[in-house]
């Protein structure tokens, strides 16, 4: 008696089997052969370029009420007096 097949006993070597495969791992090697760039990268950071809040702590943290500071860095003084928190 002959048995007919289902879909599910064709096995691996189905039509559309090879090219897909082929396609998938051409995708990962192309994928895998891109550089990767860091966490935003192309925008700086808090640190680096230090931001001018990141900045002033930097200079002025341990020493923020110092009158000195409008004469020697009338940045942070400007962003001092207008935002104290």
């Amino acid at each position: 008696m002959l048995r007919r097949r289902n879909c599910h006993e064709q096995g691996i070597r189905s039509v559309g089997f090879r090219p897909a495969l082929l396609l998938s791992v051409l995708a990962a090697l192309l994928i895998s052969l891109a550089p990767g760039s860091g966490t935003a990268a192309a925008h700086g950071s808090v640190v680096n370029p230090a931001s001018r809040n990141y900045g002033c702590w930097l200079r002025w943290g341990s020493d923020f009420q110092n009158p000195a500071m409008a004469q020697q860095d009338p940045m942070c003084w400007q962003a001092w007096q207008d935002n104290r928190s």
